[in-house]
């Protein structure tokens, strides 16, 4: 855990709390999480959705928490 700490937070996407063992996302980190889900909604979860073994719960939730990412980003001005 501490090494993947370490490593988010050399490469800018986490930042440490001061005075603390909490870790916040910064801006950009929050903006490469937001790319990861869009490109796994666009590109592989369409992909997958052609073998039988996807899940119709699964997918449903999916949509939701992308949803939900959406709008929270949109809400804190992170998306233009």
């Amino acid at each position: 855990m501490t090494y993947d700490l370490r490593r988010l937070r050399l490469h800018g996407l986490v930042e440490r709390v001061p005075k603390s063992h909490r870790y916040r996302v910064t801006t950009l980190g929050a903006r490469v999480a937001m790319l990861y889900a869009r490109l796994y909604a666009r590109a592989l979860r369409p992909a997958a959705s052609l073998q039988p073994s996807g899940s119709a719960r699964g997918q449903q939730a999916f949509d939701r928490l992308d949803a939900a990412l959406a709008n929270f980003l949109e809400e804190v001005k992170l998306v233009a």
